[in-house]
């Protein structure tokens, strides 16, 4: 039995003693209460007849299970408890490690994993004078190497962020001779070089780390635009401002194609995601874009990244959507959740954060004893520090302050009894 559960049943039970055990509406007469007026430790020793028989005081029943000291012992029956570190973080290793290890049972890599960090351009360039990388680029996974040490000395978990994104994809990889000039490849070499990097990660953490990545973000935030008669799910269409190279040379399928090459080389252990942002107000249209990929048993899951403030009411948007997802059959998690407060940290504002968070978390167990598959909560970041806190540096997003201290928000998570589960 959960500690929260233990913590429902106990408070069950001291409600019901203070009522005496009777029902509504009976009349009781209360028991007058002797005192010797001296307060103190003082005590009245009551006189016994030789006759009598001194009934043994009993022992007292708790009245509810010990707190919990940290988010893993209060959430270890519900879902993975994670949080997104940088290189920074990894440095201070020795610093954080306590905390994070008593919280965490998740990493997620900020950029670390991503295409940017994995894709090398030179080595790949310099294959393509026998035709070696042409379809085959070539990956280096050194960049993540501080995380996958840690979460393997610690028996911690990675979800792997991410394999296909208009962002943080170079343009070169996308051309004849791997440079940001040069012309466009084939639809046909870039679907060959597309399934070559999902194989080559993929498998690499297979063979390296089998048991380490639980979960892979196959596709990010592809469906960012409106539906028009052109572009029906709404998948983002390329812009001066926003380029998206995948859909300049593939289209708009990219997505499933993403999803098939991903789903043959995964074992079963890594479960496939499609990750995107503002999910409360686009449900329908990841749904509708996914349907043909999950007809087609390519993908297990949403996530759902998040990125929320004190002025949002979760209980009316994003707790609604996780129901949402599950109902259409996939598993969901919030992948990289943080819920800023504006540059203003007063103490009304982190009081706040605190409660909003206490209230989501009650939520989300809710939801997982309703029988859903809500299965991990990752936080985006650790610290409120600038160097460290994040893309949100500066809106006090987080669970620790900016000198490492855990704020209200961590003790909301933490369901304290200080914290009230109001989501305002």
């Amino acid at each position: 039995m959960t500690i929260r559960r233990l913590f429902f049943v106990a408070t069950a039970a001291v409600m019901l003693a203070g009522c005496g055990g009777k029902t509504e509406g009976e009349n009781v007469t209360p028991t007058p209460v002797q005192s010797d007026n001296k307060g103190g430790d003082d005590k009245v020793t009551p006189e016994v007849t030789p006759e009598a028989t001194a009934t043994p005081t009993p022992t007292p029943e708790p009245t509810k299970a010990p707190a919990a000291q940290n988010f893993l012992e209060l959430y270890q029956d519900d879902f993975y408890m994670g949080i997104a570190l940088n290189p920074n973080d990894f440095k201070n290793w020795d610093e954080i490690k306590d905390t994070i290890t008593a919280n965490f049972n998740s990493f997620t890599c900020e950029n670390e994993m991503k295409p940017d960090a994995i894709l090398r351009q030179k080595e790949s360039q310099n294959g393509l004078a026998d035709g070696s990388t042409y379809k085959d680029p070539v990956v280096d996974f050194s960049r993540s190497n501080a995380a996958v040490l840690r979460a393997l000395e610690n028996d911690i978990k990675i979800r792997l962020h991410t394999l296909v994104w208009h962002a943080q994809t170079p343009r070169w990889f996308f051309t004849e001779d791997y440079t940001d000039e040069g012309e466009y490849v084939s639809r046909e070499v870039m679907l060959a070089r597309m399934e070559s990097y999902i194989r080559q990660v993929l498998t690499y953490f297979d063979t390296e780390y089998p048991g380490l990545v639980y979960a892979v973000d196959v596709v990010n935030e592809a469906f960012n635009g409106m539906p028009s008669d052109t572009n029906p799910n709404g998948v983002l269409e390329p812009n001066d401002v926003v380029p998206n190279y995948w859909y300049d040379v593939l289209g708009e399928d990219y997505i499933y194609y993403a999803f098939y090459y991903a789903r043959q080389y995964a074992p079963d252990y890594m479960k496939l995601f499609y990750n995107d942002y503002n999910t409360a107000f686009k449900a329908d249209r990841i749904i509708n874009g996914l349907q043909k990929i999950k007809e087609e048993g390519l993908i297990d899951g949403i996530g759902m990244q998040s990125h929320v403030s004190i002025t949002d009411v979760l209980d009316l948007t994003l707790l609604p959507t996780v129901r949402k997802f599950c109902w259409a059959g996939y598993e969901v998690q919030i992948t990289e959740f943080d819920l800023g407060i504006g540059q203003e940290a007063t103490e009304e504002n982190l009081e706040k954060q605190a409660r909003k968070l206490k209230s989501l978390m009650l939520g989300l167990q809710k939801i997982v004893d309703q029988g859903m598959p809500f299965t991990s909560m990752t936080f985006w970041g650790y610290t409120d520090r600038p160097a460290s806190g994040g893309w949100r540096a500066g809106e006090h997003a987080l669970l620790f302050d900016e000198e490492g201290n855990p704020k209200r928000a961590f003790y909301g998570v933490l369901q304290d009894e200080s914290v009230f589960a109001i989501d305002f």
